[in-house]
């Protein structure tokens, strides 16, 4: 009889390792990546972050990254609630007055970590993902917050954010990036470029906020820097996530996802280089193994019309989605000039010439409104501008 109760316990057990919740069999959690000005009517991606939560257990907000972060971490929350979610603020900042000068405490706090430990989730704010990265691994030093948070994440808890916590996703980051330009010219130096927090387990360089702020020649810049250790780059853009679990990532809410590969570079500094982009919708599927994309719709294949050339300006907000979908309705390409202004007004001496045409192995597809394509060609290259001085008046020009 006791051999039988032994048997019964040993096959419990098998049952249990085998079946048992993927917290307990180490599998890590979904991360949701925002890439900023997330409303609280985009009700998707918060459901789909209350939701991923499991509504009866606790999701720690951190708002570190906030100049305000008392008052931003608190809306959060609220949002949260909203959306059915049981959400704490965690009281952390690396700014010496927040939360009554104890905001940098909590990161070595065991309370706050055994709490980190058994949380179903964490919400990352926006703000500056410098400060995120100070706040829970000062100098450079990993915290005993952090740590938890990761015990927690391998264990199958969900890690999300938005803006700056977005950017933090990666293990290379944007800290404290310069223009644009200034990129373009010396390539990232200083604060420029640091060390995320790294929950992305791929090599990929997350960037926000990317269309609505065209920030496509500062994330090719950032790619052509890594020196190869990138597979390539994510840009999310304001009001969409992405929902990444395992390999796969999908695309949520009101607008797209660019992502980009280094295909050749003649230099970083100033910026010669040839990229393949992506721009994938609410119902695409990104593959972050290789950046493939799996389509929401059935494609067609893109003809180029290289007769007719839009010439532009960048940066400017919108001007990469317009070139997109330029290529994608009519097949024309798009030319660009970038130029800036050194001290006083006067232009720079280097400019550069932006090109987005259709590829060997260009697709479309989805409606027009949310026009998906892949494998477009971004060009940039480098001239010099001269300067033709003002001409002088003759000095008898008026006399009578």
């Amino acid at each position: 009889m006791l051999g039988g109760f032994r048997y019964f316990g040993l096959l419990f057990l098998v049952l249990w390792c085998v079946f048992a919740p993927s917290r307990a069999n180490g599998q890590t959690g979904t991360l949701i990546i925002a890439g900023g000005a997330v409303s609280p009517q985009a009700h998707a991606i918060w459901q789909a972050i209350a939701g991923e939560g499991g509504y009866a257990s606790e999701i720690l907000v951190i708002s570190a990254g906030s100049a305000s972060p008392e008052s931003a971490g608190a809306e959060i929350v609220e949002i949260l609630h909203s959306h059915g979610a049981k959400a704490t603020l965690v009281p952390l900042s690396p700014l010496p007055n927040a939360f009554s000068g104890k905001g940098r405490l909590s990161a070595a706090d065991p309370d706050w970590a055994k709490r980190a430990r058994a949380a179903r989730g964490f919400f990352f704010a926006g703000g500056a993902q410098g400060r995120i990265v100070d706040a829970l691994a000062p100098n450079g030093r990993e915290s005993l917050l952090l740590a938890a948070i990761r015990e927690a994440h391998r264990g199958g808890a969900f890690v999300s954010g938005t803006s700056a916590g977005a950017a933090i996703m990666s293990k290379l980051m944007f800290r404290d990036p310069s223009g644009q330009l200034d990129l373009l010219a010396r390539g990232p130096q200083g604060e420029d470029m640091g060390a995320g927090l790294g929950f992305l387990a791929q090599p990929w360089l997350v960037d926000q906020h990317f269309l609505a702020r065209d920030r496509h020649l500062r994330l090719l810049s950032g790619l052509c820097h890594s020196g190869g250790t990138l597979r390539g780059g994510l840009g999310i853009d304001e009001g969409t996530a992405l929902q990444v679990s395992g390999d796969e990532a999908h695309v949520m809410g009101a607008s797209g996802v660019i992502v980009m590969r280094l295909i050749a570079a003649q230099s970083c500094a100033p910026l010669h280089a040839e990229a393949s982009i992506t721009l994938a919708y609410p119902g695409d599927t990104i593959s972050l193994r290789d950046g493939s994309v799996l389509p929401g719709a059935q494609p067609r294949a893109l003809i180029a019309k290289s007769a007719v050339q839009e010439i532009g300006a960048v940066p400017q907000a919108g001007s990469l989605r317009a070139a997109l979908a330029r290529l994608a309705d009519t097949g024309e390409e798009s030319l660009a000039v970038a130029m800036r202004a050194e001290d006083g007004g006067k232009i720079a001496p280097l400019g550069w010439l932006t090109r987005v045409r259709i590829g060997p192995a260009s697709l479309a597809w989805g409606p027009s409104q949310s026009l998906s394509v892949s494998d477009v060609v971004l060009e940039i290259a480098p001239f010099r501008v001269q300067l033709l001085p003002a001409p002088t008046p003759s000095a008898n020009r008026n006399q009578p």
